[in-house]
């Protein structure tokens, strides 16, 4: 049986024919050009740290824009905003993570300094809302429209116990808002709604003879037609007129 050997003297003959022998010399030379240039491409080291530095800066900017454009997407909330949350969830007993999470994120400065500016908001809101308050002389020429306080309690006590509920509620939102104009009207109505009810039909308050029934304000919009003409504003005659047909109209609600 034959076996295989191995004989480590170099051949006589060499395996490669020549040109194969001149392609390899050829590769090698290629090789040894090759390992010259730092990582394939650079001369020197130096070289080489450049575009490795230049390399990071690239990748280092593009990494940092989206984070920036989330940056640019993201709103804080007004400080206000947050105690306004705060207390719709806290009525509704119902408090979210997000508005746990902000409170923790918060120090106790910006704590006061959010809650002092909540509450300069609401009472600057309070007094903006505020009715006016009448003064004792206005008080007196309101009451004075239907004969002094005597009459006018009188009125209210006939109201009281006659008008529906809801134009007794119409009547004292009108004279809690403490508009001198507004009351007067609505005095005048509740005084000829009285003048009605109780059988009144003489001469006027004012001293004036009744006038003709069927010159009064048949409705609401017709009194706000009057109302919205210029001449209310700006002719005193007119606006008398308006006022005495007013005085004139009982069905008028206010």
């Amino acid at each position: 049986m034959s076996t295989l050997t191995y004989d480590p003297t170099p051949a006589d003959n060499p395996e490669f024919s020549e040109e194969e022998q001149a392609s390899i010399q050829v590769g090698e030379a290629l090789e040894e050009q090759q390992n010259g240039l730092l990582a394939g491409k650079f001369q020197d080291a130096e070289a080489l740290e450049k575009a490795y530095i230049e390399l990071q800066g690239k990748l280092g900017s593009s990494s940092n824009e989206p984070s920036e454009e989330v940056e640019e997407e993201k709103t804080e909330e007004e400080p206000t905003a947050l105690l306004d949350r705060l207390w719709e969830e806290a009525s509704k007993e119902a408090l979210t993570q997000e508005t746990i999470d902000a409170l923790n994120s918060s120090s106790p400065e910006d704590l006061a300094k959010m809650y002092m500016d909540y509450r300069s908001g609401v009472e600057q809101s309070q007094q903006e809302n505020a009715p006016t308050v009448l003064t004792e002389e206005q008080v007196d020429g309101l009451k004075n429209v239907v004969g002094g306080s005597d009459k006018y309690d009188q009125m209210i006590t006939w109201a009281s116990n006659n008008l529906a509920d809801g134009d007794i509620n119409m009547f004292d939102h009108v004279m809690d808002k403490g508009d001198p104009a507004a009351c007067f009207f609505a005095i005048q109505a509740l005084q000829y709604r009285f003048q009605e009810g109780t059988g009144y039909d003489g001469q006027m308050i004012t001293g004036k003879p009744a006038a003709n029934k069927a010159d009064v304000f048949r409705s609401q919009a017709e009194l706000v037609a009057a109302q919205g003409d210029p001449r209310y504003e700006n002719d005193p005659a007119y606006r008398n007129d308006v006022m005495e047909k007013l005085m004139r109209s009982p069905d008028i609600k206010f």
